[in-house]
């Protein structure tokens, strides 16, 4: 298997939270639990969280056009993506898709590849991780609210294994008619084992960790 050096970006991260706890396969049922911003393990994320608070009016969910991508927190700009929500297509035949609009340098880092306009239902393995990043956005939809999560992927190289630790938030926007069509998400990565990985796309496994609505401030 090939594998990738996960870079600078990610080597001097610590989460150690996310895999103290890590859980089994999320269920399809938005989460009860809720989290507030403060206890993140990296402050960028917060900063990004309280930014995203500041773009809405009277507590509603921003709409993707009163972001301003100059009050983003700059450290966190390679880590930074627009999913965008399409509609299901009754003359394709297909149901409702997502699909990166943009994605940052460090995530395309860590995954190995292009991710820009690239659709989840290709994209996303068949497995734990790609199920658990559509129960995120499942819930996000039906909250209407930021839903953070921790996970770590689980590889083994050269007879190692490794370990990539991932922290996620996810930020809806919406559009002109007020629907949630977008989300600006942020995901960074850290490491407890094994620096080198494979692209964390083609990781053997998944392990949840914390997952949870965002409480407002």
């Amino acid at each position: 298997m090939t594998c990738n050096s996960i870079g600078s970006n990610a080597v001097s991260r610590n989460h150690l939270t996310v895999v103290n706890t890590p859980g089994e396969a999320q269920s399809d049922a938005a989460p009860s639990a809720t989290i507030d911003a403060a206890s993140f393990p990296e402050s960028a994320l917060a900063d990004l969280y309280t930014c995203w608070r500041g773009f809405g009016r009277h507590g509603e969910v921003p709409a993707r056009a009163a972001i301003d991508p100059t009050a983003l927190p700059r450290k966190l700009l390679p880590n930074l993506s627009i999913i965008e929500r399409l509609p299901p297509d009754e003359d394709q035949g297909t149901g409702e898709r997502f699909r990166y609009r943009l994605a940052g340098t460090a995530i395309e880092q860590a995954a190995g590849r292009t991710l820009t306009w690239c659709y989840f239902d290709e994209l996303l393995p068949a497995n734990r991780y790609g199920r658990h990043v559509h129960w995120q956005l499942r819930t996000l939809l039906a909250r209407r609210a930021a839903v953070y999560s921790e996970g770590a992927y689980l590889t083994s190289v050269d007879g190692k294994l490794g370990v990539r630790t991932t922290c996620h938030l996810m930020l809806p926007l919406t559009d002109e008619a007020g629907e949630i069509r977008y989300v600006l998400a942020a995901q960074t990565f850290g490491t407890l084992s094994n620096l080198n990985h494979a692209p964390f796309l083609l990781a053997d496994d998944f392990r949840p960790g914390r997952t949870a609505v965002v409480r407002g401030a």
